[in-house]
């Protein structure tokens, strides 16, 4: 009878640390959309999203604390609302990636997090030195 008692408490543990971390999984996940994805099959109203796109030029509205701007790609656009201090590399004609929540009556992304994406840090030397005053030979 005690086997049992300690096998069923053992069972319930298990089960626990399983959904503790299933729920932990199911509230980090965040599934990532291009603007054209987005626009074309928009989640739920306030789902959590992570969009990806070019900040279109002239679209960059700044007031205080809170960004505006249009986010572009396959020809489609979307909105996005931004409080917070913007990243370094943010720019015009940039590609950013805006983490937040999704309004689809008005399919716009209030973003609580902001990302830029800098291929140029990411060249490698030889494409750096391959330029056109390089001349080999």
């Amino acid at each position: 009878m005690q086997k049992l008692k300690y096998l069923f408490l053992g069972i319930a543990i298990l089960l626990g640390m399983t959904y503790v971390i299933y729920a932990g999984f199911q509230k980090s996940f965040v599934y990532y959309f291009t603007v054209s994805e987005i626009v074309q099959s928009p989640p739920r109203n306030n789902a959590d999203v992570k969009v990806t796109g070019i900040v279109k030029k002239g679209s960059v509205q700044k007031d205080m604390d809170r960004v505006e701007f249009v986010l572009t790609e396959g020809g489609k656009e979307i909105r996005v609302v931004y409080r917070g201090i913007l990243p370094d590399a943010f720019a015009e004609e940039n590609e950013v990636i805006a983490e937040g929540k999704f309004d689809k009556n008005h399919m716009v992304v209030n973003a609580h997090t902001l990302m830029t994406k800098c291929p140029s840090r990411y060249e490698n030397a030889e494409d750096l030195n391959a330029g056109p005053n390089n001349s080999e030979g």
